[in-house]
């Protein structure tokens, strides 16, 4: 999701919303509710507040918002979800499939903004794409979709890997539709898949380790708050194991680090790539 989309989509949720927090009496509040923790979310909570000025909201002055960040625990959220009602806020911005499901869950009135990448449709949080229905709107990147396509480039980069990894978090209500996937995607490419499950710091050191005992050659992230939240850990876990990857987006937790993997990978995919030629020979004059 590009920024300048998630800033028009708040601001258009906000032009209803508006007219009724003008209505209440004292400060109108905006919760924030997050899958992952607030170095993450820095640049979307920057996104939001610029749309939200966009409309004549600034935070501290007309409106506040309310945080609550769950850095990767999901359990918290039902709990932070139940603060926010609690609070009587105005709308809330749920980020991540975790958080948008607490807060659906939490009530039926306040207005829901969401963002995620998952299908919302396949998780009851929307009737339609075009008509959600209900009190959630918000963007998705639909990242199953692209799915087949993150396998086919990971293995024309790595052609030598007969085998790739699949990272997912099991606590997420998405792993089972993103290990499917992917299952699909590799069978189609005649490739053997290793799911690799872990829920926080100390199993994904463990999951690195047993997929290249598995005789991964690559690995595919799958979309977690929770590798956000550990991606300078993930990222030293891919260079520690010279393991190609592909993540969740260009920049996992700033250029430098992202650049450091770039330059580890390239050097990964030069060692791991044994393609044959393929352009003909020339005949020989003779």
């Amino acid at each position: 999701m590009r920024r300048r989309e998630f800033i028009a989509l708040v601001g258009g949720v906000t032009a209803p919303w508006s007219r009724c927090a003008r209505a209440q009496a004292g400060t109108p509040l905006i919760g924030y509710l997050s899958s992952k923790g607030e170095s993450a979310e820095a640049v979307i909570v920057a996104a939001l507040k610029k749309g939200l000025a966009g409309r004549g909201f600034i935070d501290g002055q007309n409106v506040a918002m309310i945080y609550r960040w769950s850095e990767g625990d999901y359990s918290l959220l039902p709990q932070f979800a139940a603060e926010l009602v609690e609070k009587r806020v105005s709308a809330i911005v749920a980020s991540g499939l975790p958080a948008a499901l607490a807060a659906k869950a939490a009530t039926a009135s306040i207005p829901i903004v969401i963002r995620l990448a998952v299908d919302p449709v396949a998780f009851g949080l929307a009737q339609s794409l075009n008509r959600p229905g209900g009190n959630v709107t918000g963007v998705t990147m639909l990242f199953d979709l692209l799915t087949p396509k993150k396998f086919q480039l990971l293995h024309e980069l790595v052609p030598a890997a007969a085998t790739m990894g699949l990272l997912v978090n099991p606590h997420n209500q998405n792993a089972a539709s993103h290990q499917d996937n992917a299952e699909k995607a590799a069978q189609a490419l005649g490739l053997n898949l290793v799911v690799m499950p872990a829920s926080n710091g100390d199993e994904l050191e463990r999951a690195f380790a047993a997929g290249r005992k598995s005789g991964i050659g690559a690995l595919v992230v799958g979309d977690d708050p929770l590798f956000d939240v550990v991606s300078g850990q993930l990222i030293d876990m891919a260079a520690h194991y010279q393991l190609p990857t592909m993540l969740l987006r260009a920049r996992f937790r700033g250029p430098r680090r992202s650049r450091q993997l770039r330059s580890e990978l390239r050097r990964n995919v030069r060692a791991s790539r044994h393609r044959p030629r393929t352009h003909p020979r020339r005949p020989s004059r003779g």
